[in-house]
């Protein structure tokens, strides 16, 4: 039988020692035009140095949850349609200093 220990290293974006290092924060957001109007199907990564569990879609409505370590992102929204044309881009700065949850709006520019 072999004995084996598994171990879970954080990740943070800056190099800052004042970076919260407990568990994730839930971020939650939307994605809009510059209308207002919400936009769906966005890739959502949070920039920088992330890994492929960072990533996610934004729903129909623009909304997206995502968990995220200690670390200050700049969140990007890249959105295209169904046709796979660019519609647009948009970034939201965010600073994870707890596990509390975190919001954003991502207004998306083309």
């Amino acid at each position: 039988m072999i004995a084996g220990v598994f171990l879970l290293s954080s990740c943070t974006a800056t190099t800052d020692g004042n970076i919260w290092t407990g568990p994730p924060a839930t971020l939650t957001g939307h994605v809009v035009d510059t209308a207002g109007e919400p936009m769906g199907r966005c890739n959502i990564n949070p920039g920088g140095n992330y890994t492929i569990e960072m990533q996610t879609i934004s729903a129909p409505d623009g909304s997206f949850t995502v968990s995220l370590p200690g670390g200050r992102y700049d969140i990007e929204a890249n959105c295209h349609d169904y046709d796979q044309t660019f519609l647009g881009r948009g970034t939201a700065p965010v600073e994870v200093t707890s596990a509390d949850p975190v919001s954003v709006q991502i207004t998306v520019k083309q």
